[in-house]
């Protein structure tokens, strides 16, 4: 979801600042860039790191992924009224 709104947030800023220089094409142009930059850098871009060098990437990415379930756990207990038991992996 977060990507969703950050994807679209860029090209609706891209929209804006061109609309001024590119007139009536401003859209078509923005979406066709924007289309072509998050493709690129927002699936491409990281699946290809993520595939050529595997075990670099996991370690990038597990603090921040061990993180976000800490919090999850946290939330969850909080909504279901009490301390959570800590999960084991």
């Amino acid at each position: 979801m977060g990507n969703t709104f950050i994807n679209i947030l860029a090209s609706s800023l891209a929209t804006e600042i061109f609309n001024a220089r590119l007139g009536p094409r401003t859209v078509v142009v923005t979406t066709a860039v924007m289309t072509l930059i998050i493709l690129m850098f927002a699936e491409v871009l990281p699946k290809t790191l993520a595939i050529v060098r595997t075990d670099r990437f996991a370690l990038a990415v597990a603090a921040p992924v061990e993180a976000g379930r800490q919090v999850q756990i946290l939330l969850n207990g909080i909504r279901r009224g009490g301390p959570e038991e800590k999960e084991t992996v």
